[in-house]
């Protein structure tokens, strides 16, 4: 039922692991007509000592791309030379049994391949991940030794040192408090380099056992791990793409993570594999070696295409990332943070958030990137083309400091946004009234504007359609309303985290 080759006669696009060209370094150019490794920005592994029973490194993923080192304008297709590599590469062959012939790519921007990647390269770890390092240049403190204090003195050095590692321009704003608070969250609690290593090689250990399965499959890092939303203790998003098509219904998806599920079973790194068939089908896991949590799903190239969006958002403005993972915590202490629950998941959260960092700001933080660059957020384009290596050509005016902006989301949502009458729409930055939201909903699915109304950037649908019943709704509303009066208030975070309101 799921033959992996070509059906003849038919449109079948298989996905692989040839990498593209556009994501080598320029003094790696490709020989002609040979489909070559990627050897460039990904972080240095050890394929052979992880513990994983893997034999073939590679990641289908874009790249983990530096944004301060990409290219000088949109439609780049090349990327900085690396900073540092090894003189001379070890290289790990590739078995030919498990080297399929004529594929397409799982990364973005691929095209047809003459020949199999015959290699992989293994390059040192070249900088930081940007979306899980604070750039150095933005006034780290390093290198001081420390003294024998006591504990108090040790706890005002390191408060001191978070705060030095704000950007000057943040520092001796009026909410001060609730900056340095914010920022000490994110600093501790961002997902670091080691562990988002860790999720690259268990991503890379996973892909082999399921091209025994699936070999002309792609495996995709999605969600906020790769979007770099995540904390040091999220999970790992996956999304294996099987096939260009459509999967048909859920059952289908379903038999397709039992099938993958019953190779995990062989592993012996995996633990806990259970398959939810909820209406979009998971198969939820266990790393034992790193303690990491899995969902796998299939075939949801929309999962793709909202990682690759918010990586960019992600990368336009420093304050985005300390500002989205700290609304979180305050959403998660006061437990509306769970779509099971019916309150707000967290992509509508992040959603909310950037929405507010549009509309809401004067001179806003953040503009439409759907809109200053239509082509490269094209949602008709297949997912292998997407470029992760584009550089934004967009400079804020705005000079608030985490504290303002984290202020003014709970009064946007409190005072200025209407939960009646508007829609909160990324792809357009601005508010979109209902009545013409729903001009392009099918009649049947007119229902999902209720409550809370956040517009998915590409389909269109309501993200927080969770969010529908009305109690749950009001309590959420009576949430933000609250933590806005208590904040102006106390002009402390810590009164919003002292006990659920």
């Amino acid at each position: 039922m799921y033959n992996q080759g070509p059906s003849r006669g038919g449109n079948f696009q298989p996905y692989s692991h040839v990498v593209p060209t556009q994501f080598l370094f320029q003094n790696q150019q490709p020989q002609m007509g040979v489909g070559m490794p990627y050897s460039g920005q990904l972080p240095y592994q050890q394929p052979l000592n992880q513990g994983y029973s893997a034999g073939i490194v590679q990641w289908n993923n874009a790249p983990s791309m530096n944004f301060h080192g990409m290219g000088s304008g949109y439609g780049s297709s090349s990327s900085a030379g690396p900073s540092r590599t090894r003189s001379s590469p070890r290289v790990y062959p590739v078995p030919s049994s498990t080297r399929p012939r004529d594929q397409y790519s799982g990364m973005p921007g691929t095209s047809r391949s003459h020949n199999a990647t015959k290699h992989i390269r293994n390059t040192t770890r070249l900088r930081p991940n940007p979306l899980v390092s604070t750039p150095l240049k933005r006034g780290h403190v390093g290198g001081e030794k420390e003294r024998k204090d006591e504990p108090d003195m040790k706890k005002k050095r390191v408060v001191d040192k978070l705060r030095a590692t704000l950007p000057p321009a943040s520092k001796n704003d009026t909410n001060a408090n609730i900056t340095a608070e914010i920022w000490k969250y994110f600093e501790r609690n961002k997902q670091s380099d080691s562990m988002y290593e860790r999720k690259v090689d268990l991503r890379n250990a996973l892909y082999a056992v399921f091209k025994e399965v699936f070999p002309y499959s792609g495996l995709y890092m999605v969600g906020s791990s790769m979007s770099g939303f995540a904390t040091q203790t999220s999970d790992m998003d996956l999304c294996l793409m099987v096939t260009a098509q459509q999967i048909e219904g859920k059952k289908e998806a379903v038999e397709i993570l039992i099938a993958i599920q019953n190779a995990l079973r062989r592993s012996k790194f995996v633990q806990q594999s259970q398959v939810i068939r909820a209406k979009v089908p998971i198969l939820k896991f266990k790393d034992s070696l790193r303690s990491i949590e899995c969902d796998l799903n299939i075939n949801n190239p929309v999962g793709i295409r909202n990682t690759h969006l918010l990586r960019y958002y992600a990368s336009m403005d420093w304050r985005v990332r300390p500002l989205v993972l700290f609304v979180k915590k305050w959403a998660r202490f006061h437990d509306i943070n769970d779509a099971s629950k019916q309150t707000v998941s967290s992509y509508s959260l992040c959603l909310m958030v950037l929405h507010y960092l549009q509309a809401g700001c004067k001179p806003p933080v953040l503009d439409s990137v759907q809109k200053l660059y239509p082509d490269l957020f094209n949602f008709g384009d297949d997912v292998r083309n997407l470029q992760m290596n584009v550089k934004i050509e967009f400079k804020s005016e705005n000079t608030d400091s985490l504290g303002d902006l984290f202020l003014g989301f709970l009064k946007y949502y409190t005072h200025e946004f209407d939960f009646e009458s508007d829609v909160a729409s990324v792809r357009q930055g601005i508010r979109l009234p209902v009545h013409l939201v729903k001009t392009w909903t099918r009649p049947a699915e007119l229902t999902m504007w209720k409550c809370l109304k956040v517009e998915e950037p590409f389909d269109k649908s309501n993200t927080a359609r969770s969010c529908y019943d009305e109690a749950t709704f009001a309590r959420v509303q009576r949430v933000i309303a609250r933590s806005y009066r208590t904040l102006c208030v106390k002009r402390d975070v810590n009164a919003l985290l002292s006990s659920p309101f």
